[in-house]
């Protein structure tokens, strides 16, 4: 009979990690900003050629790039992105709508949503919302229902 062995406890409390970890990172220095040069700072004096002009950790310093010290920017999140892109009321869902007009001039065909949620692609002499397709123009379908024409154009936005 084999038996598995018994995993090890996990640790109770972190509290501690968490607070080295903390000051660990007060503690780490700052890259200090470079100092500004004004019109009135003496000029600086070169370096007597008997000692070398910096120390090297002072050299990798003056050679990293500043990093810009202002508001950082802000960054879109999934739901700002969503509410850009989204038209309020564009179509009302309660309603037939055109969503698309898609084919050739000559042979054109039409997306449309019906009340119901359900998308249908129609054509001229097709059947939709109990009357006919009668013509599908570039931006509106034009069907009889009854004895009265109903245009449905494309959603402004």
């Amino acid at each position: 009979m084999t038996i598995s062995r018994r995993p090890a406890a996990r640790p109770q409390d972190f509290s501690r990690a968490i607070e080295a970890a903390v000051a660990a990172a007060v503690r780490a220095p700052e890259p200090a900003p470079a100092p500004v040069e004004t019109a009135s700072a003496p000029a600086p004096q070169p370096a007597p050629k008997g000692k070398a002009a910096a120390k090297p950790e002072e050299h990798d310093e003056i050679d990293e790039p500043e990093v810009a010290s202002g508001p950082a920017p802000s960054i879109p999140t999934k739901a700002s992105v969503a509410k850009q892109a989204t038209y309020a009321k564009a179509i009302n869902l309660s309603k037939i709508n055109l969503i698309g007009v898609y084919g050739q001039p000559s042979k054109r065909y039409a997306l449309v949503r019906t009340a119901n949620g359900k998308y249908h692609k129609v054509s001229v002499g097709d059947r939709i919302d109990g009357g006919q397709v009668r013509a599908i123009t570039q931006n509106e379908v034009r069907y009889q229902k009854g004895g009265r024409l109903v245009a449905l154009e494309m959603p402004k936005g």
